[in-house]
């Protein structure tokens, strides 16, 4: 509620600042630059005055309200923009190969186990039923 008219008053004051900025007259003019006067409705300077200080608090009340949207909209009770952003998943993907990774070789380690005790088991029996070549007689 509270943002939705700082917003509608940010749009309005904007507005009438950038009038305020377009009706206010040159000081450049020919007449004046070379030492001449300018005519002016209101006096030499009496319009100037009225218009620089209307465009002063137009802008400053633009600038609060910039200030006020931007504080109100970002919600000041958080410590920073990049706490709120989920985990890379890259990280999970390297995490789970690395888990597959290692529960495969725990298992070709159990394998290579369970091979190495066939092995020493049948090795022997398998020693027993081959006899080794006689050697030749001198």
């Amino acid at each position: 509620m509270l943002i939705s008219i700082l917003s509608i008053l940010h749009v309005v004051v904007s507005l009438f600042l950038i009038l305020a900025v377009l009706l206010q007259s040159g000081n450049a003019d020919m007449g004046t630059a070379f030492g001449g006067s300018s005519s002016s409705v209101l006096g030499a300077s009496g319009g100037n005055k009225f218009m620089t200080r209307l465009t002063s608090i137009t802008a400053a009340v633009f600038f609060v309200t910039s200030l006020s949207l931007a504080i109100l909209g970002t919600g000041a009770g958080r410590s920073s923009v990049v706490g709120d952003l989920p985990e890379p998943v890259v990280e999970e993907k390297k995490a789970e190969e690395a888990k597959a990774a290692d529960a495969g070789k725990a298992d070709a380690e159990t394998d290579a186990a369970k091979d190495g005790a066939k092995a020493s088991k049948e090795a022997p029996a398998a020693g027993q039923a081959k006899e080794a070549p006689a050697s030749p007689a001198p």
